[in-house]
């Protein structure tokens, strides 16, 4: 096999060599390739198999929805595995163990590294039907085998991108949750709302029940078409959810108060440490899950683990004093949620800062009308390098509406940020998971 990797770092630092569609759309048609997925569980017999599994698509809010159901189901005392992308300063964060009270760790270094060993010695001696296997596709069936180490009693899987022909599509799962879904990695899966949402839906199991966020019209006609080609039992969290409101807390938490349709079985007030309007329905759609489950967790499980759910990049607060909030959101919609997310926990603060950064593929001219108003200052930064982008660029955008600086070096523009806040201010730093990760480095 030749040298052995001795810790995670060396393995992920290999998978993050090979074809890597994040970073790059060469050879799409064998990245996207299902059958060599299915392939490599067979000859690690199906570690996806080991216990029953939660499959969750959409664009916006999968990773959190995730979090919400593996904390819950280890609120209830079940040992959950929590594989989510992507991570926002360590590979470590895609692949986490849910404990009941305890919250998540990462796996255990042992195991990372025998893992990716095994993973790796089995690839050097054989071949592959369909070529050589991309990053996600290792990181996956990691995550498959590790979770099987760990000795997890349930996975809960958020897709990469798509859902079809992604590779966690290889689970059975007992339940599938859609997220809210908007126009995305065109290039990969369509240009219009309907044959992304094809896409997406391509979870959708026979007879295998599944939960529906809140969709654009389009999307929902071809998820519901989708269901009913399969047989598969639908819920929709219109239908149930009639209303809800919010309140944010000065220790930046949130109350979420719903109201459900009468007869239903779900908590009528929760706590949130994830803040903002589409984490109190991304916890909502996660409070359906809970009566179609195996292990159905109770009540109390289900606020305590909504409560202590968290996921890095994610309305996430690194600073009370002065007030920082990191997001890794990147779309119109979901920039406008963070936004008041952010007004309701800086409510009263001296001064509004906003670092942000996308990527050129990236609405960034609707993203700068939505945001610049609220600032009273604002820096644009260059989203590291993972993607390609155009500061310059997004800094035209939002001079239409206020002057700017731009800054492209994340570090500098954080420490220009933080130098010039005034006592009892409030920074926010959002438009690309990537920036997000430079930020939190830095303050690292």
């Amino acid at each position: 096999m030749g040298i052995e990797f001795t810790t995670p770092d060396e393995g992920f630092s290999w998978m993050e060599s090979l074809s890597n569609m994040e970073r790059s759309d060469r050879d799409r048609k064998r990245a996207f390739r299902l059958e060599r997925m299915r392939e490599l569980c067979r000859l690690f017999g199906d570690p996806q198999e080991s216990c029953p599994v939660i499959h969750i698509a959409g664009t916006k809010g999968k990773g959190s929805t995730a979090a919400f159901l593996a904390y819950m189901q280890a609120e209830g005392g079940e040992r959950t595995g929590l594989y989510t992308s992507p991570h926002l300063a360590d590979y470590r964060e895609r692949i986490q163990i849910v404990l009941p009270g305890e919250g998540a760790r990462s796996v255990s270094e042992e195991i990372l590294t025998s893992q990716m060993n095994r993973i790796r010695s089995f690839l050097d001696k054989n071949e592959i039907d369909g070529g050589y296997p991309t990053t996600f596709e290792l990181l996956t069936l990691l995550a498959f085998l590790s979770f099987r180490e760990e000795e997890c009693g349930r996975i809960v899987l958020e897709t990469g991108l798509g859902g079809r022909l992604d590779a966690t599509n290889v689970c059975r799962p007992e339940l599938t949750l859609i997220t809210p879904i908007e126009r995305e990695h065109t290039e990969f899966l369509g240009n219009t709302l309907g044959e992304i949402a094809g896409e997406k839906g391509g979870i959708i199991k026979p007879a295998v029940p599944v939960l529906l966020s809140r969709q654009a019209p389009e999307a929902m006609e071809v998820l519901e078409r989708i269901a009913r080609e399969r047989k598969a039992p639908l819920l929709r969290l219109e239908d149930l959810l009639e209303s809800r409101e919010i309140a944010y807390r000065p220790d930046g938490t949130m109350s979420a108060a719903y109201r459900w349709r009468e007869g239903s079985p779900y908590p009528g007030e929760i706590s949130l440490s994830m803040v903002g309007p589409v984490q109190a329905d991304n916890a909502a759609l996660a409070l359906l899950a809970a009566p179609l489950l195996s292990l159905r967790p109770g009540e109390d499980a289900q606020k305590r683990g909504l409560g202590r759910a968290r996921l890095p990049g994610r309305s996430q607060i690194l600073s009370r004093n002065p007030l920082v909030m990191l997001d890794g959101a990147h779309t119109p919609r979901s920039v406008r949620a963070i936004l008041e997310a952010f007004e309701g926990i800086a409510a009263g603060a001296s001064e509004r800062v906003l670092i942000f950064g996308c990527a050129l593929d990236k609405d960034s001219r609707a993203m700068a009308e939505i945001l610049a108003p609220s600032f009273d200052r604002i820096i644009i930064a260059r989203p590291g390098s993972f993607k390609k982008s155009d500061p310059p660029l997004v800094a035209s955008h939002f001079t239409a509406h206020r002057p700017c600086d731009l800054i492209e070096s994340p570090g500098e523009a954080l420490k220009s940020a933080l130098g010039q806040l005034s006592p009892g201010g409030a920074l926010l730093v959002t438009g690309s998971f990537y920036l997000a990760g430079e930020i939190f480095h830095a303050l690292s």
